[in-house]
């Protein structure tokens, strides 16, 4: 599973070093100098992680962090800010940080610490990448509600929550209770969720945020995931993988 980052730092030597420790790692990478050009990609696509220069022309990094943070596809982005210790302006690093920052880089900027920081973060962006990966499946899927029970089928899921075709009455808000298999695992999993939307366009359909679900359940969704965003492969009863998550 290939991590993709997008670097934005309006000095070309910051830039160039960021971008090679990172190919270094294998992760791909995207850069660019320009805090416009960056507030267009962070709304067209999904990054694993971003680093962002503090002081650019225009738009500083607290404000590009509340920008992204505002963005539907990277609100949860883990954010790694690059700062120059020498001038780093009245509480530029604080108000990063309270904007959404996650990781702290020093200028002027070292290749060994850079390696170490992209090394040690590297866990952290697999892990949200994770969470937000999303699988496509087909599935039965029980719910009960304030409404009644209805059953339905699942076509995506991802460790937050899910989408699933219905029959019978749900709205939006309505907190929910679960029960659904995955495959390879014996047990079904339980879970209370929360109905985010509900669309009508084709028959109906709703998607859910999980608000908790047993410690088995979970670590079975996990799995199952994470052996998704590893493989990529149609084995039976799994679905091939997909990059929107519709309860988001």
């Amino acid at each position: 599973m290939q991590l993709h980052v997008l670097v934005i730092e309006d000095n070309v030597s910051s830039l160039e070093l960021i971008c090679e420790a990172l190919h270094g790692a294998g992760i791909a990478t995207l850069g660019t100098r320009s805090p416009l050009h960056a507030s267009d990609l962070v709304d067209r696509r999904k990054f694993d992680g971003i680093f962002l220069d503090l002081s650019m022309p225009g738009l500083d990094g607290a404000a590009m962090s509340r920008r992204i943070r505002r963005s539907t596809r990277n609100s949860t982005t883990p954010i790694i800010v690059v700062g120059d210790q020498t001038h780093p302006g009245p509480n530029t690093i604080k108000n990063a940080f309270a904007a959404g920052a996650q990781f702290y880089l020093p200028k002027p900027l070292d290749r060994a610490k850079l390696v170490r920081l992209v090394n040690s973060t590297q866990g952290s962006l697999v892990r949200e990448r994770l969470r937000n990966h999303t699988v496509e499946l087909s599935t039965a899927v029980s719910c009960r509600s304030s409404s009644g029970e209805c059953s339905g089928v699942i076509s995506q899921i991802s460790e937050q929550g899910m989408v699933f075709q219905f029959e019978g009455k749900l709205h939006v808000g309505d907190l929910v209770r679960l029960s659904f298999r995955l495959p390879k695992v014996e047990r079904p999993v339980e879970a209370t969720a929360t109905i985010l939307r509900v669309m009508r366009d084709s028959g109906q359909s709703a998607g859910c945020r999980f608000d908790s679900l047993s410690s088995a359940g979970r670590q079975a969704l996990h799995h199952f995931v994470a052996s998704s965003a590893a493989t990529g492969e149609n084995l039976p009863g799994w679905g091939r993988r997909s990059s929107a998550i519709a309860t988001s």
